[in-house]
C-alpha cells in the first residue's frame, strides 16, 4: 500500500462503494481504472491520500470477506446497519 503520486489522482475514475453511508460518515470511492491496482479514498475528503492497492491483493482482500463466514445470517457484513 502507497500513497498515490499526484499524477494519478487526476487519472482516477472514482465509484462510491454500495455499502457507503454518506449519511453515517461513512463514504469510500474506489477506482480499478488501472490494470494493475485499485485505487481507494474517503470520498468525504477526496483531497487527503489514496491508498494503493496491487490488483492482486484487493481481489484476495475482497474475496476474502465475501466467504459466508464473515457474513451474518442475513448475508450482510457485521457492521452492516440493521436499520
Amino acid at each position: 500500500m502507497t500513497r498515490t503520486p499526484a499524477v494519478a489522482r487526476g487519472a482516477a475514475a472514482w465509484r462510491r462503494s454500495s455499502h457507503s453511508d454518506p449519511g453515517r460518515g461513512e463514504c469510500v470511492e474506489a477506482s480499478d481504472r488501472f490494470a494493475d491496482r485499485v485505487l481507494i479514498r474517503d470520498s468525504k475528503n477526496p483531497g487527503r491520500a489514496i491508498l494503493i492497492f496491487p490488483l492482486a491483493c484487493w481481489r484476495a482482500f475482497t474475496a476474502a470477506l465475501s466467504r459466508p463466514e464473515h457474513l451474518r445470517d442475513d448475508g450482510e457484513f457485521p457492521w452492516a446497519d440493521d436499520g
